[in-house]
């Protein structure tokens, strides 16, 4: 217990160092750390054993990357208060994002959904080919309330989605809320 308070402090610490106002709290389950921020406002669950936690902001985008393994699957969970373009500026800009390093993306699914706290968003998953030979997968999911977006990224080899890896993702979708 002890030390799941210590890294969420370390971790509020470093946040607030960097100018977000994002913040972690322990959750009844030692696996997750609820997860808040503020411009938007909301919240999610998100693994608190992760290998790196990355907080970004950069013009305006404040995104917090959770690298679940070293060079392994990263979650990146991200928020634009006013966004430009809504859902499909967000598509576009995810997919384009990889595209010097992923090969024939096809978007395989994608779809309006409801998660279990009944929140609506947008989901998204688009696979290509590395250079190294293996599937990339990208799934996304985009939650839009008035102009405002926060949008999760589930970035891994494709192989790499199960496990810890697919229960973390889905918790993290499914515990989405807006404040």
């Amino acid at each position: 217990m002890r030390q799941h308070v210590a890294r969420a402090l370390v971790f509020v610490v470093l946040v607030a160092a960097i100018g977000q106002a994002s913040e972690y709290y322990l959750s009844d389950d030692k696996e997750y750390w609820w997860y808040w921020d503020d411009a938007p406002n909301y919240e999610l669950l998100v693994p608190a054993k992760a290998d790196s936690y990355a907080p970004r902001h950069i013009f305006d985008e404040r995104s917090l990357d959770i690298a679940l393994s070293k060079g392994g699957p990263l979650i990146r969970v991200s928020s634009v208060a006013k966004v430009g373009g809504g859902y499909a500026a967000i598509k576009q800009a995810t997919l384009g994002r990889w595209q010097h390093v992923l090969s024939g993306v096809k978007v395989t699914e994608e779809s309006d959904i409801t998660t279990s706290r009944g929140v609506k968003a947008k989901f998204l998953v688009a696979t290509g080919q590395t250079p190294g030979g293996s599937a990339g997968m990208i799934r996304l999911v985009v939650f839009l309330k008035g102009a405002d977006a926060v949008f999760l990224e589930l970035l891994c080899k494709q192989k790499d989605y199960a496990g810890d890896t697919r229960r973390y993702w889905i918790r993290a979708v499914n515990t989405f809320n807006w404040r």
